[in-house]
């Protein structure tokens, strides 16, 4: 027995009713955890993720009210997968931003290297608007060629339009796919090249950390839209059950990535509080590392080595951005610093020049 809601028997459909159930569950408690965590975070940063999140609650609401409606022998509601596709494109296209938004400050706020990011994103977007618009476009076509197969004029229409939105559906998941994988393959280099640039081993623990959390919000998205990408368009006879299941859920797998960002940004910046700042040090050709928030809630970490001070093309230039740790106003521009003498003066006590970790403020 078959369904025409996402072309997938009701079994199936239940399977991906169970799934969205799960998953809002942990969206529910990183939600809670994120906003129990102390920060001068602007309202308008929690307001974005409490919105994303309600939007991730209403499509698990039509995905249960979907599964309802198996039990009914009425035909299914087709008001109800396209607002389910609405969800899909909104919920993924505002978390996009948030990722968008830290590649750029991890250009440093340039604009030129983050320009093939925006085009992919607003791609995505377009084309997902595109999938809604065709899908609806469709449905009333369907209803009309069901009514009267034996006109040719609605099956070449009705053709026409299955066929303007596969194209609009393989666009926006092939953007998706190269903006996520770009956007990783970003985010990898730039941890290399901020843990090559530590070299005392008392950092290792939080840049692992740091490392762990990445890896755990990038990896299901990015995996979720290759099973789409392979699934659907790769394999022979695609596409197949898996690769409508992925793009049921890729919405949801995007707002994961972005709670355990969040969440793991605090973990990250309670490990800091915690460190010793006595036994924190670099050596004298240690790069300035800078670990800011993104545009929706700025905020700085500065780890500066007090006789860096001074070369400060040399500390611009290496230094680089991941997203927060910290909730507080970033001033365009503007980086603190602790400024430090590189000898000790006559009068002072010998130092051992220690590590200054200082928070924005």
């Amino acid at each position: 027995m078959e369904t025409d809601a996402f072309g997938v028997s009701p079994k199936q459909v239940l399977s991906l009713t169970v799934a969205q159930c799960l998953v809002q569950g942990i969206l529910i408690s990183l939600l809670a955890t994120f906003l129990s965590t102390r920060s001068t975070r602007p309202p308008s940063f929690n307001v974005y993720v409490i919105t994303i999140n309600l939007l991730c609650m209403g499509q698990t609401v039509v995905s249960v009210i979907q599964s309802m409606d198996l039990l009914d022998p009425a035909p299914y509601r087709e008001s109800l997968v396209l607002a389910y596709t609405i969800y899909t494109v909104v919920i993924g296209a505002g978390v996009q931003a948030f990722f968008v938004d830290r590649c750029w400050k991890i250009f440093k706020k340039r604009l030129l290297p983050a320009i093939p990011l925006v085009l992919l994103s607003l791609v995505g977007l377009t084309t997902g608007v595109l999938v809604v618009v065709f899908k609806a476009q469709f449905t009333t076509i369907n209803l009309a060629y069901q009514a009267n197969s034996h006109d040719k004029v609605l099956q070449m229409v009705f053709d026409a339009a299955l066929r303007r939105g596969r194209i609009a559906l393989t666009v926006w998941a092939f953007s998706w796919f190269v903006l996520e994988l770009g956007m990783t393959v970003i985010t990898i280099v730039f941890l290399y090249r901020m843990r090559t640039g530590m070299f005392n081993r008392l950092h290792d623990g939080i840049f692992c950390t740091v490392w762990q959390v990445i890896w755990t919000s990038v990896t299901p998205p990015l995996i979720l839209m290759a099973i789409v990408i392979i699934d659907g368009y790769v394999t022979p006879g695609s596409p197949s059950v898996p690769s409508i299941i992925a793009v049921a859920l890729t919405a949801k797998f995007f707002a994961l990535s972005l709670m355990i960002t969040l969440v793991g940004q605090g973990h990250i910046r309670e490990k800091f509080k915690r460190s010793d700042p006595t036994s924190l040090s670099l050596p004298s050709n240690g790069p300035n590392v800078i670990i800011s928030e993104s545009m929706f809630a700025p905020g700085v970490v500065s780890l500066g080595s007090p006789r860096t001070e001074g070369r400060d093309s040399v500390g611009d230039t290496d230094s680089t951005r991941l997203g927060s740790l910290d909730g507080h106003q970033e001033q365009e521009g503007d980086v603190e610093k602790r400024q430090m003498p590189a000898t000790p003066l006559p009068s002072a006590e010998p130092s051992h020049s220690p590590q200054q970790i200082s928070f924005s403020t």
